[in-house]
């Protein structure tokens, strides 16, 4: 296969040597320094665990499982027979350079480890040039994201939709149906149930994408390469055609720039930037302890803390572990994003929205954000509806006299990478 055809490389595969009772189990495909045509990643393999099947395989990546395909066991199996699998996954949300572990879960919930791989592909190749830039506002609830958003669309070459609490987001839905209709499902077809193909509510990945059809190199070649580019070209002029509608709808000349804020843990960013190179992103972040009374004072906290977690502390450590993972994050792509703090928005307004606008390559003389921030920072009744602090300058440094001294104490303990580094501690 000439480098020109090349998609995806296995640079290397090491299988798990350790000894796990009668339990054996191995990977045909691929071998090391093999080379894909396609944009799925796909591994083959068997395991054979007498009287205790394998159920299902898992891939996981950096920590976390991004997929899992379940294992069909045949009526006559016996529970003895080897198992054979095949799992496939796009590598298009995936780092250029990624790492996969596998491993596989028996009928009596035991896990075990199979094997690791190292891999590489290459960027998407979209038959579309996108004209407009994404702007990802990267954040987690109760940090400041509407007003951020609000400040950033009045801009006139950034479009968002004008409607409070400024949470559409069309990037992520035409995403989810690029990937719904290029990956492959989760059941292979014998465990699949046919009336799901008729079902808009459970339309999930493309049911055929998978074997028999699959193992016809023609088929293969069209619906998991030719197929992913055209479908990509589809989306991203899909998303960038409903924005030039909504500009025209509310009287704006057509943007440059669109933007959305994404749940950090949920924002796709490396599939997005498969689709456009040229996005921009913003970290928004606040006060862990300021946050987490923003929180309490939002909602029924109490209520909904011991029903989530168990407890209001424990409540208080998952809010702790978000926010360390937007960090995380921050850290991996900081070099290409812009660090925003709520703080400085409300204490430093204007420096903070002319170092954004820099830092996005577009106007911002002194009059343009003047007249943002007057109408930002107006009396708004549907904001004010929002807002747990009386105004803005009082909503730093409540936790003071807000917050629970021992959740101060577990917010710091938890948070305190992150604190110092932003100026928090």
């Amino acid at each position: 296969m000439g480098k020109l055809n090349t998609i995806v490389t296995t640079d290397s595969i090491a299988v798990n040597e350790e000894k796990h009772g009668n339990i054996q189990f191995g990977i045909t495909y691929p071998k090391e320094k093999s080379a894909g045509n396609t944009y799925a990643y796909v591994v083959r393999g068997w395991i054979e665990s007498p009287g205790n099947p394998a159920k299902i395989i898992e891939v996981i990546h950096e920590d976390e499982v991004i997929k899992t395909q379940s294992i069909y066991v045949p009526p006559n199996n016996n529970n003895d027979e080897r198992q054979i699998f095949e799992i496939s996954l796009s590598v298009i949300p995936l780092p250029q350079t990624f790492n996969l572990k596998l491993s596989a879960t028996l009928n009596n919930a035991e896990k075990v480890f199979i094997c690791s791989l190292k891999a590489s592909h290459r960027s998407l190749k979209m038959k579309y040039s996108p004209k407009m830039i994404p702007i990802i506002l990267n954040c987690i609830g109760r940090t400041g994201s509407t007003l951020a958003m609000e400040a950033l669309s009045l801009h006139p070459e950034i479009v968002t939709f004008h409607q409070y609490p400024y949470e559409i987001t069309p990037t992520l839905y035409w995403l989810n149906m690029f990937r719904a209709l290029s990956e492959t499902p989760s059941e292979p077809l014998e465990l699949i149930q046919f009336k799901k193909i008729y079902s808009a509510k459970s339309i999930g990945a493309n049911l055929f994408n998978q074997p028999p059809i699959t193992t016809y190199d023609e088929v293969d070649g069209w619906l998991r390469r030719d197929h992913v580019e055209d479908l990509a070209a589809f989306c991203a002029s899909s998303i960038e055609n409903v924005y030039r509608k909504i500009a025209e709808h509310q009287g704006q000349k057509p943007p440059r720039f669109f933007i959305e804020k994404m749940r950090s843990e949920f924002a796709p960013a490396q599939l997005i930037r498969q689709f456009f190179p040229r996005t921009k992103e913003i970290f928004l972040f606040r006060d862990p302890r300021d946050r987490m009374c923003s929180v309490s004072a939002f909602k029924n906290f109490k209520k909904t803390a011991i029903i989530r977690a168990g407890s209001e502390a424990e409540a208080v450590v998952r809010a702790t572990k978000r926010v360390n993972k937007m960090y995380a994050q921050w850290l991996s792509r900081k070099q290409h994003s812009f660090l925003l703090r709520y703080e400085d928005l409300i204490i430093s307004p204007k420096e903070t929205l002319c170092g954004i606008f820099k830092y996005l390559g577009i106007n911002h003389d002194d009059a343009k954000v003047k007249k943002i921030i007057d109408k930002v920072f107006a009396v708004n009744s549907v904001r004010e509806g929002h807002m747990t602090s009386k105004d803005f300058t009082s909503s730093i440094g409540r936790w003071r006299k807000d917050l629970n001294p021992e959740y101060i104490k577990l917010i710091e303990e938890n948070c305190g990478e992150m604190m110092k580094m932003l100026g928090y501690l």
